[in-house]
Order: structure tokens, then C-alpha cells, then sequence
């Protein structure tokens, strides 16, 4: 992102390494939305689990370098309990967070505050159930 908006940048595309076909084969396994952390340090994928019997789901992220490339790899966040089809996400307003509604049944809340690396050891990191 520059002063003028968003440009393509070439070498960009990066891999899941998701086994999906065109059209998507989904829901289960399938990627879903794509953000920004709210500090813009960060590109964010929520990635559903691949079946009701393995809520298997993660978010894919990948730091976004000084230069503003996208870093080559990204680091897989595991999901909190009572978590495993995150299919959206909407940042937290000032919290450096994010929320996504999940169809195992309630939500999650990943909290970015202290950075990729903090994601799944604070308390504020839940998977929501919603009777």
C-alpha cells in the first residue's frame, strides 16, 4: 500500500497449500476472508476446518515486510476450544483484534496484541459457543 492506494505487486500469489478445485469444493477446507491486522503488520486468512468430525481450522498469516513485500511463508495459528470454522473476520475496533463468525456453531475472538507469536497464549484468544 503506498500514499495512493493499493498497486499489484508482482510475486504476491502464495499458497495454502489447500487441496481445492475451481469451483471451491467447500465449505470444509476451504479459505474464507482475507484482512489486514489492524496494525497493518500482518495479512490474515481465515481457513475453515475439513470436516464436522476434525474442526481442524487455522488462520494463515503472513507478516508484511518493511519494504511492504509479503513475506514467502506464513505461520499457522492454531483455533482456541470450542473452535473450528472461522469464515469470516471483522477487526476489533482498538483492540488489535479480530472477530469471525464460526458455523461450529458460535465465534471466535483472536487477539493480535501482542503480536502472531501471542495469538494463541492469551486469554482474550476464545472460541465462543452459542446455544
Amino acid at each position: 500500500m503506498s500514499q495512493n492506494g493499493l498497486s499489484p505487486q508482482t510475486d504476491t500469489i502464495r499458497s495454502l497449500g489447500l487441496n481445492q478445485t475451481t469451483p471451491p469444493t467447500g465449505p470444509f477446507g476451504s479459505a474464507s476472508q482475507i484482512v489486514y491486522t489492524e496494525d497493518e503488520r500482518n495479512i490474515v486468512v481465515a481457513v475453515k476446518g475439513q470436516s464436522l468430525a476434525a474442526p481442524n481450522g487455522f488462520l494463515a498469516v503472513w507478516p508484511i515486510n518493511q519494504d511492504g513485500s509479503v513475506a514467502t511463508n506464513f505461520t499457522r495459528i492454531g483455533l482456541p476450544a470450542n473452535a473450528g470454522y472461522p469464515f469470516s473476520l471483522a477487526p476489533i475496533a482498538g483492540a488489535n483484534a479480530s472477530i469471525a463468525a464460526d458455523f461450529g456453531g458460535g465465534l471466535d475472538v483472536f487477539d493480535f496484541s501482542n503480536g502472531v507469536e501471542g495469538v494463541n497464549s492469551s486469554s482474550r484468544t476464545v472460541g465462543v459457543r452459542i446455544p
